[in-house]
């Protein structure tokens, strides 16, 4: 982490310890060691669920990236879609399965900017399309379900 970006976190810390603040996205996937890309903010959350978020909301390059590390610790498809359902509000089996499929849309370079080489690339590709396919046969087979129940706000808001 850079030292600019090591303060910034312990002013977070500090501020907001009544909130019980975790540090998310790129540097707390660097910190647990599941990936090792570069990260230009820092990023604040109360839940394990924020890369799925992020890959459901926005789908971005290092969204599939730090999913894809979830799942490479040993979070299921399963787990990480429970995930979804229990914090977040507007999370659809349908919608996560068009983001995934969107990997397609991704240009190849800027997964290089993130320190991924070819053939993780085309590992990531084929993982997120496979999940996207699970999901498309599940729906097919009736409709979505419901989530297990209203989000949980408090244990959202708890960490």
């Amino acid at each position: 982490m850079e030292e600019l970006h090591l303060r910034l976190a312990r002013i977070g810390f500090e501020a907001g310890e009544d909130l019980g603040l975790v540090l998310a996205g790129g540097y707390a996937i660097s910190a647990h060691q599941l990936t090792s890309r570069p990260s230009r903010d820092i990023d604040f959350a109360t839940a394990a669920a924020m890369p799925l978020r992020a890959l459901h909301d926005r789908a971005l390059h290092r969204d599939f990236i730090d999913v894809y590390a979830a799942y490479e610790a040993g979070y299921s498809w399963e787990r990480l879609e429970s995930l979804g359902s229990r914090f977040l509000a507007t999370f659809r089996l349908y919608d996560l399965a068009e983001r995934l499929s969107s990997i397609e849309l991704r240009d190849e370079e800027t997964f290089l900017a993130y320190g991924m080489g070819l053939s993780d690339i085309e590992v990531l590709s084929r993982w997120a399309l496979q999940w996207a396919d699970d999901i498309g046969r599940r729906l097919e087979a009736g409709p979505e379900p419901p989530s297990d129940s209203e989000p949980d706000w408090d244990a959202y808001l708890d960490g």
